[in-house]
């Protein structure tokens, strides 16, 4: 990870944040971010199943956000239990960690 490096531009659950397929590792993580990681889903109607704070199996996705996600009590939430809304999407923009914490965390 690194200044320059960027990172997709997610919509999910409301928010704004940084996407990348890799993993990322938390001491790399700055200051005023939070670091969550997505598992693939089952069936063929949900690429992402889930959002959780580690994915050891089926990591799909990193994510980078400025405001910290209420997992609830199990620790994730699943995707196929929410709306289209909340769903993760990508709308081909990209930018720094630099510029997302400049920009959407203020």
């Amino acid at each position: 990870m690194n200044n320059e490096e960027k990172y997709e531009v997610i919509e999910l659950l409301g928010l704004t944040a940084l996407f990348t397929e890799e993993r990322i590792d938390d001491s790399y993580v700055p200051d005023g971010l939070y670091k969550y990681e997505l598992r693939e889903g089952d069936g063929l109607d949900f690429y992402y199943g889930s959002i959780e704070k580690h994915v050891t199996v089926n990591h799909v996705g990193t994510i980078l956000v400025g405001k910290a996600i209420d997992l609830g009590t199990e620790g994730y939430i699943a995707f196929d239990d929410l709306t289209d809304d909340d769903y993760p999407g990508f709308d081909g923009k990209e930018m720094t960690v630099g510029e997302y914490i400049s920009t959407c965390c203020k």
